[in-house]
């Protein structure tokens, strides 16, 4: 499906259990759960639900609903409820490892004042679950985090379901016991492929989605790509400060100066902050230096390595030309792109001269003391 939005404002939901820290925002940012019901012997159903927009909208704190557009025709969901209202549902959102867990009683209503805010083109759902909320937890999920799913470079081959459903047919159908099933298993998977596109694309029209053209969906660059990396080590810089070195294989090119974005899950929550890079670019090793500052740095520093993050960028416009005497000025944590243009300078073949003014509150708190020393003494000339 084309222009999907990912996530609303936050709604004011007021007290209940869909008031807890980052449920709120985890619900408008959510396209895609799984619900699951149960029927009158007490057998269950699992059913995947996903939205152009958000599949889920708060009404207040406790308070929920979920459209039920037509997808594949079955009413399994539906049916339960009838005679079981109980109904929970496991939420994700693409980027996070974080899974968002609810639990309640639903009704199923087609009042048009419900049914319209959903509405896609002019279209609304056929029906809609509104869902009185007993508990929701928003978790991390060590199976999505270890799975990787998010990471298209993680995943292996995808099996050809055409391919799948063409052999499975050519298997279960004997001569004589099916002329159906039997041309049906010799049409080129090619066709039933096309066949299978057509009638899922023309079903999403009805529902009032936009679909994107086949060749645009097959050329389009993926939106705001997050770059998996592995720590390989956390190196302590002062008391507050460390340097994250980070791999995935490939190299680093960006522009002294610039800055990453890291990408991680804290208690279940997605939180990105953005980190110049301290090294030269061009290596197959990113370092970022984080200043202890809040939740983010905090968690920082108890990555070990081996553990992942997911990196955005590069970005920024402050970077340094080649070629020119510089004079450079930070304080604090400020040495970080300023180290990273620093390197860069020394390590070219220009003569580039390099004065730095570089404050801190205490000796104790300057961030590459041992190595702006040693450049001095290697470089007395230059910088």
């Amino acid at each position: 499906m084309a222009g999907a939005r990912r996530g609303t404002a936050r709604p004011e939901v007021g007290d209940g259990p869909l008031a807890a820290p980052g449920v709120a925002d985890f619900v408008a940012a959510a396209p895609f759960l799984v619900l699951s019901t149960w029927d009158s012997s007490g057998g269950s159903d699992t059913s995947p639900r996903g939205d152009q927009r958000q599949v889920a909208r708060i009404v207040d704190g406790r308070t929920l609903v979920i459209a039920d557009r037509r997808g594949n025709r079955r009413a399994d969901t539906l049916h339960n409820l009838l005679s079981d209202n109980r109904i929970s549902f496991a939420a994700l959102v693409p980027g996070r490892n974080g899974v968002l867990h609810v639990r309640g009683r639903a009704t199923i209503t087609v009042d048009p004042a419900v049914l319209e805010p959903w509405s896609l083109r002019g279209v609304p759902p056929h029906a809609a679950l509104p869902i009185d909320v007993e508990a929701a937890e928003l978790t991390a999920n060590d199976a999505v985090t270890r799975s990787r799913l998010w990471n298209p470079a993680a995943r292996g081959e995808v099996p050809d379901l055409m391919a799948l459903a063409s052999r499975h047919l050519a298997a279960n159908s004997p001569k004589g016991r099916s002329v159906l099933l039997g041309i049906a298993a010799r049409v080129p998977v090619r066709w039933l492929r096309a066949l299978v596109n057509l009638a899922y694309r023309s079903g999403l029209r009805k529902e009032g989605c936009e679909v994107a053209p086949l060749e645009s969906r097959a050329t389009a660059p993926e939106a705001d790509p997050v770059r998996e990396v592995r720590v390989v080590e956390v190196r302590h810089e002062t008391p507050s400060a460390v340097t994250l070195v980070l791999e995935d294989g490939r190299p680093f090119d960006f522009l002294p100066g610039q800055f990453f974005t890291l990408v991680t899950d804290v208690d279940g929550e997605q939180v990105r902050r953005p980190y110049s890079a301290s090294c030269a670019p061009g290596g197959t090793r990113l370092e970022v230096t984080v200043k202890r500052v809040g939740r983010f740095s905090t968690h920082v520093r108890s990555l070990r390595p081996g553990d992942r993050l997911g990196v955005r960028g590069p970005s920024g416009a402050f970077r340094v030309g080649i070629g020119h005497d510089v004079v450079l000025v930070a304080a604090g944590s400020g040495i970080t792109p300023v180290m990273s243009v620093i390197r860069t300078l020394l390590a070219g073949p220009g003569g580039d001269r390099i004065a730095l003014l570089y404050s801190n509150r205490t000796a104790e708190d300057t961030i590459f003391a041992a190595e702006l020393a040693a450049l001095g003494e290697e470089h007395p000339d230059r910088f």
